[in-house]
């Protein structure tokens, strides 16, 4: 099987140094194109729209076709565009389809990871011509800019939502998705993935009662009900880690400012937060459950969060099937108060115990929603294609 991969990926090292950029979003990509690339009789190629910001955030105006290979061995090829809005989407369009016209054979599926115009138009135009396609819904047309919603991003959610209606096989996150967009598709439901890179781990009490979230500041990761749950925390010597940015952050540090248990360290890098990650006491997820996209949605963060030997809590988001019920502690409630109470529970519960679920969940994900498996099942999809 040939496999042409349409996507926003690019190589690690390029990709950190890319204003706008997504970590989470290049990394899962990776992960697909290389497990992908190792199943047997079947090879990948890669055309890519890179996730740059616009001129002049990203300094150049012109960004030129660039052709290498990945550390996997993957041939990846990255369209020109002006880099201005609605020319660069519309040239992204017209280069990705040119493209992938070069690669049209009788054994190649195309797979776009989102249907965005970008990626997506392309791809229902390869379908309508005959040719074999799927796409990988990570990302949906939920707007997650709570202050405003330009024309520009309006015209390409519908676009994206044709797109998803017209697609006849999907790869999702979660099955709502699926209910929400296209109940007719033909699909698999693939939450993400993990992959052992941090070795053994020591399974050490630590040294403090840190509570750790990770993520990006806005409305739908339930920041504030995580800030406003600190007040219903009765043991003083429970502390609150936030690691992120975006529009909360001043938020974030004005009740960092009122309460020194709330401690706001800004963004760091993937690999310095997986090791913050392991050293904490508790790891947190309070996303409301009602929220438009997490009803469709699986959470990338928390493969990372339950291979780091801590425990996790969360709230009990739609993503989540029963066979997480025993990796992980729900809160009683999405709202802050019913947060705060999840947290005095868990600092009732012996660290032994604590430490014994964290290690059962970091087991069962690595064995059972590993990136080799999760591509297994991605290429069994496609091969019926």
């Amino acid at each position: 099987m040939d496999i042409v991969f349409l996507g926003s990926v690019t190589d690690e090292e390029r990709n950190s140094k890319l204003p706008g950029a997504s970590v989470a979003g290049n990394k899962m990509q990776l992960n697909i194109i290389n497990h992908l690339s190792m199943m047997p009789n079947t090879t990948v190629s890669v055309i890519s729209t890179p996730s740059i910001a616009a001129f002049p955030t990203y300094k150049k105006l012109v960004y030129m076709r660039k052709k290498y290979v990945l550390e996997n061995g993957c041939p990846i090829e990255e369209v020109p565009f002006i880099n201005l809005p609605l020319i660069k989407q519309l040239m992204q369009i017209y280069f990705v389809y040119r493209t992938a016209c070069q690669y049209k054979r009788k054994s190649t599926v195309f797979v776009a990871f989102n249907l965005y115009p970008q990626v997506g138009n392309p791809l229902i135009k390869l379908k309508k011509h005959g040719s074999r396609t799927a796409a990988i819904l990570a990302d949906l047309p939920i707007d997650d800019n709570y202050s405003h919603k330009s024309h520009l991003i309006q015209i390409m959610n519908h676009m994206t939502e044709k797109n998803i209606a017209s697609a006849n096989h999907l790869i999702v996150l979660n099955k709502n998705a699926i209910e929400k967009y296209n109940p007719h598709a033909d699909y698999i439901v693939m939450e993400g993935g993990c992959e052992d890179n941090n070795g053994t781990i020591e399974f050490n009490n630590p040294k403090e009662k840190n509570i750790v979230f990770c993520g990006r500041l806005i409305d739908y990761n339930g920041i504030i009900d995580l800030l406003e749950a600190m007040k219903y925390v009765k043991n003083q010597s429970i502390c609150l880690d936030i690691y992120g940015s975006g529009p909360l952050e001043e938020k974030v540090k004005e009740y960092a400012s009122e309460d020194t248990r709330i401690r706001f360290f800004g963004s760091v890098d993937n690999k310095t937060m997986m090791s913050i990650q392991k050293q904490a006491w508790l790891l947190i997820n309070p996303r409301p459950v009602d929220d438009p996209i997490s009803q469709v949605t699986f959470p990338s963060k928390m493969f990372e969060y339950l291979t780091s030997g801590t425990p996790v809590l969360t709230t009990k988001l739609s993503g989540f099937s029963e066979e997480y019920d025993s990796l992980m502690y729900y809160c009683v409630s999405d709202n802050a108060e019913g947060i705060g109470e999840s947290i005095n529970k868990i600092s009732q519960i012996p660290e032994e115990e604590l430490r014994g679920k964290a290690k059962q969940a970091r087991s069962y994900v690595l064995k059972h929603k590993n990136w080799k498996q999760q591509a297994e099942k991605m290429a069994s999809f496609l091969e019926d294609i």
